[in-house]
């Protein structure tokens, strides 16, 4: 039975991680989202065939559910199907399906860094997704708390920053700015100076710096994360153009506090 159930896996290619599922967040900004599920199965999903990707996972969760396996391989296995499922219907925007499978994948056999992981997504989709900021922070707190002995320290600035997030669309801007500080701490130790993720932080600092009136920060920190960013993509790229609107306000606001 278990060489059969991954017959349906191993013929989706396994072991292939998966980083850049993105997400619209505010002012158009987009933020790459934290995944990192063991195995995920590729036929279909490659060619975006999204019904074969999920015949093949729920084919494989029916058979181990039909043979009651208790065991913690068994277990695991399980608990990554699942987190397959649940990714093929954020592939889909199926996004209440994506939010049961993970939350189910949760409560049986994963390890460490994928509950950390997947506890992360749980958030992100009830922050984005669901309006439901109280669940996300608790469920971005959990990954954060299990990180002491778990996470490199990349993985604990994602974190952070996604605190951070969360805190900004409930309008907590104090606690975004010290969520989005922390962040920026660790990623300025632990990634390349021009390294886009520190230019997204720098901008959402920005953000916060300019809806608190501190328009001088603010302006310092557009101008950080811009000259990342223009490392990496045209000077016609619309997300440049949001940054330089934001540096453009941004002055003029400047400007405009100055001369009263």
């Amino acid at each position: 039975m278990h060489h059969l159930a991954l017959g349906y896996t191993k013929q989706l290619s396994v072991s292939v991680c998966v980083f850049g599922c993105r997400w619209k967040m505010i002012d158009k900004h987009k933020v790459l989202m934290l995944a990192d599920p063991e195995r995920i199965f590729e036929k279909g999903l490659e060619t975006q065939n999204y019904s074969e990707a999920l015949f093949n996972h729920e084919k494989a969760l029916e058979i181990y559910e039909s043979h009651s396996l208790s065991a913690y391989n068994h277990c695991h296995e399980k608990a990554v199907i699942l987190q397959g499922i649940a990714y093929v219907h954020l592939l889909t925007e199926n996004y209440e399906l994506a939010l049961v499978n993970y939350k189910n994948a949760l409560t049986i056999g994963l390890t460490a860094p994928q509950i950390i992981s997947t506890s992360n997504i749980i958030g992100l989709l009830y922050k984005n997704q669901f309006k439901n900021y109280s669940e996300a922070l608790s469920y971005c707190e959990k990954a954060l708390e299990m990180y002491e002995n778990s996470l490199t320290h990349y993985t604990i600035a994602e974190i952070l920053y996604n605190i951070g997030t969360v805190h900004h669309e409930r309008k907590d801007y104090e606690l975004a700015m010290f969520n989005y500080k922390k962040a920026l701490s660790i990623q300025l130790t632990c990634l390349p100076v021009n390294h886009t993720g520190i230019a997204n932080t720098y901008y959402r600092i920005g953000i916060v710096q300019q809806v608190l009136q501190n328009y001088c920060e603010a302006l310092i920190n557009y101008k950080k994360a811009l000259s990342i960013k223009l490392k990496y993509l045209s000077s016609d790229d619309t997300d440049i153009a949001d940054f330089y609107i934001s540096v453009a306000i941004t002055q003029s606001n400047k400007k405009i506090i100055f001369e009263h």
